[in-house]
């Protein structure tokens, strides 16, 4: 997942790997990336951070 933050003339990617137990009984899982870029970009770029999802 990238959030280019032009103002603050960055670019913030996150990856995440899961193991087995991250997935439920129907292999799904939380998206545990989109709240820690959202964090990351919030710290790295208070006035220009990547919006809160609608509904989070």
């Amino acid at each position: 997942m990238n959030a280019p933050v032009p103002p603050a003339k960055i670019a913030i990617t996150v990856a995440v790997t899961r193991e087995p137990g991250a997935f439920d009984d129907d292999g799904l899982y939380s998206n545990g990336r989109d709240a820690l870029l959202r964090q990351v970009g919030a710290h790295l770029a208070p006035n220009d951070a990547p919006p809160t999802r609608p509904g989070a």
